[in-house]
């Protein structure tokens, strides 16, 4: 009877725990860690390399990175791990996301078509302006918009909205005559995926459309969206104030914030 009661005391408590077990936590992705806000104190020693600012940000945010160096020797840039990048210093910068915090860096270094980066499975690929231009947008002559990296699993389309407008220069407008279209549950995985690209797909989901003038991008119904093309096809001018009359002419549209690199220390 004793032992009995034993192998039921045991057989109880082993149900227990398996209920009572956590479920265990994934690990953050790439997408969240470049999207998490944190402080970063700068770099203020002159002679720091693009490598060792890498590394301090792969220390302090659990993030790897991959220099893409042919793209860079296309771009005439030999070791470019090896350029110093903090002179003048890199300021601190607080309660931003890492991706604002790598741009600033990547802007410091001096290829001739910018340093950017692509978020891949595991790690985040350190390339020029160039290759990821081919990459993503193939012949296609611009505007280029933003990329964006987020996952989206069941948001309202104003909460997904305001996420993507968090990542970006641009400004992101709602019509308020959406009514309840705005609220519409939208889901995907949207990696390296231009600004009006995502925002295209995201609206059509919600049997609405996006436009976009200068560097607004304005969420509204279709018929209005139509409407609004059409006034803008009447006001369309050159493209560029040299363009000759012959010129095919466009809209006012932006591409977000230039950033230049600044030249090589002592250049």
């Amino acid at each position: 009877m004793y032992r009995a009661i034993v192998v039921v005391s045991v057989v109880v408590g082993l149900g227990v725990l398996s209920w009572a077990a956590p479920t265990p936590k994934q690990p953050p992705s790439m997408v969240q860690k470049v999207n998490q806000r944190a402080n970063f104190d700068g770099v203020n020693d002159p002679k720091a390399t693009l490598n060792d600012v890498l590394d301090k940000l792969s220390k302090l945010y659990d993030v790897s990175f991959d220099i893409n160096e042919i793209a860079f020797k296309v771009d005439a840039v030999m070791d470019v791990g090896k350029t110093e990048i903090a002179n003048p210093p890199i300021p601190a910068m607080k309660n931003v996301q890492i991706e604002r915090v790598l741009r600033s860096i990547l802007g410091r270094v001096p290829a001739p078509s910018g340093a950017v980066f692509s978020v891949r499975g595991d790690h985040i690929e350190i390339t020029t302006g160039a290759f990821q231009k081919t990459e993503i947008w193939g012949s296609y002559r611009g505007p280029c918009l933003p990329l964006m990296n987020v996952v989206l699993d069941k948001v309202p389309l104003e909460d997904a909205v305001r996420q993507l407008a968090d990542q970006t220069d641009f400004n992101i407008l709602v019509d308020n005559r959406v009514g309840e279209k705005a609220k519409t549950l939208v889901s995907a995985r949207l990696i390296n995926t231009p600004l009006d690209s995502a925002l295209r797909l995201l609206t059509d989901m919600s049997d609405l459309r996006s436009v976009q003038l200068d560097n607004v991008l304005y969420v509204t119904t279709k018929e209005n969206a139509v409407a609004l093309e059409a006034r803008l096809e009447k006001e369309k001018g050159p493209v560029n104030d040299d363009a000759p009359p012959e010129e095919v002419k466009g809209w006012r549209k932006g591409t977000g914030r230039l950033r230049i690199p600044l030249p090589p220390a002592g250049a």
